[in-house]
């Protein structure tokens, strides 16, 4: 009886745990002519293998995304922050130089795990009465560096108006407790749900 090289052996043990296979397939299949079939499909099957895992890397960028503001009647103003993660998977970036606001400090309690999509509405920051600067978000992942707008903070054309969920988000949070320039958790949404 002649040996079976091992791809024939891994070839028979898939041919023979599937049904629908008889043995006098499995013969053809491991003889010498047969080999460099077995070879070439293993080498292929590997490649795609190897493919589907490369592609499946984070390696797509994710951009910081400015909702705008709500002016309040003390006259602090509510920012609105979200972001866009291409990725399929959700990707972890600590707070800090590939994760900062500017002006500092760039660690303001900011998000660090984005999850894949479209995230509305992640991160509100309370700012002072008659505050008049920009508060710009920046995230770099894959190579590739993402700023909020030059025009944030309260520029008229961010304001936001009061038939958003975003609005209504800012409106819920206590301006006279909350600290000033941190990344404050958005309230649950009134239906448990983005739109």
């Amino acid at each position: 009886m002649t040996k079976r090289p091992p791809i024939c052996t891994a070839l028979a043990f898939a041919l023979l745990s599937r049904q629908n296979f008889q043995r006098p397939a499995l013969r053809a299949e491991c003889r010498p002519e047969g080999r460099r079939t077995q070879f070439l499909a293993f080498v292929l099957l590997l490649a795609v293998a190897l493919a589907s895992a490369t592609w499946a890397q984070p390696n797509r960028p994710i951009y910081p995304v400015y909702e705008g503001y709500v002016l309040n009647e003390d006259g602090t103003a509510v920012l609105v922050f979200g972001y866009y993660n291409h990725n399929s998977v959700a990707v972890e970036i600590p707070a800090g130089e590939a994760n900062g606001f500017d002006p500092g400090p760039a660690n303001r309690g900011q998000p660090t795990v984005f999850e894949p999509g479209r995230q509305r509405n992640v991160c509100l920051i309370v700012l002072p009465e008659n505050y008049e600067g920009n508060l710009a978000w920046t995230l770099s992942w894959a190579g590739q560096e993402q700023t909020t707008t030059e025009r944030g903070g309260v520029d008229p054309l961010y304001l936001i108006e009061n038939i958003s969920l975003a609005y209504h988000r800012a409106k819920q949070i206590d301006t006279t407790t909350t600290e000033r320039g941190v990344c404050v958790a958005p309230p649950p949404s009134p239906t448990g749900s983005e739109p």
